[in-house]
């Protein structure tokens, strides 16, 4: 029987981080055909490989954004910080 995910699973740092869970997701009719074009499109062996791949991608480049504007805010400061 498959392990289900909830809050305490996620916050346990025991349990190894590749150990898979099972979920529920509820996806439109159009999000399933994107994935499964994207199955073969990222080399992909499951509908499950390619969300986790696309999950890990999105986040991959928010958090990019995300150290970008906080760059760029350092340098606004550093500059000011010159100035005055």
């Amino acid at each position: 029987m498959p392990d289900f995910i909830n809050t305490e699973i996620v916050k346990d740092s025991s349990i190894d981080s590749d150990k898979k869970f099972k979920c529920t997701v509820y996806l439109k009719r159009g999000c399933y055909a994107k994935v499964d074009s994207l199955i073969n499109l990222a080399g992909c062996t499951s509908r499950n490989d390619a969300i986790e791949k696309a999950v890990d991608f999105y986040f991959g480049y928010i958090t990019s954004q995300l150290k970008i504007i906080y760059a760029a805010l350092l340098v606004q400061r550093w500059k000011d910080w010159l100035i005055t």
